[in-house]
């Protein structure tokens, strides 16, 4: 069982194949009903299994909190040569850096030096030859807009 979102007192939790990532898609669309815990994605970003780091990557543009801290385990993972995690690691970070606002930030008090300075490894993944393109394009669209901030 894999708990990923709690909502009030109580939590969801998932039963999934650590071979099936067939759930991930109910994950995505029952996270608009309840909080996503960033802790809790965080935490499943660096699991052991598939079935933890898919569903985790999967709902992380849906969780509140520190972006950076979202932001730093997908680099990782859309850097990492699994063809199923990068390159929805890398769509994940994109969709999360691309709804980053300034003035939003500094409303809510959050680290925009800390996001600027994750741009840097997502500018060496979008060089980076030997990453698929896909990944590399999109990698390249997050250091841009981290870098922006």
């Amino acid at each position: 069982m894999v708990v990923l979102a709690g909502a009030g007192a109580g939590a969801w939790i998932a039963t999934a194949s650590a071979d099936d990532p067939s759930y991930a898609a109910e994950l995505v669309s029952f996270a608009s009903a309840v909080d996503v815990d960033p802790d809790l994605v965080v935490s499943r970003l660096e699991g052991e299994s598939f079935a933890e780091r898919w569903g985790a990557v999967r709902l992380a543009p849906q969780a509140d909190g520190e972006p950076s801290a979202l932001l730093a385990p997908l680099v990782r993972l859309a850097g990492s040569r699994d063809h199923r995690i990068a390159p929805e690691a890398a769509f994940s970070a994109f969709e999360i850096a691309s709804r980053l606002d300034p003035q939003e930030l500094d409303a809510e008090e959050l680290d925009r030096a800390a996001l600027r300075e994750l741009a840097e490894p997502y500018a060496a993944l979008a060089a980076d030859e030997s990453a698929r393109a896909d990944v590399r394009l999109l990698a390249g669209q997050v250091a841009a807009a981290l870098s922006s901030l």
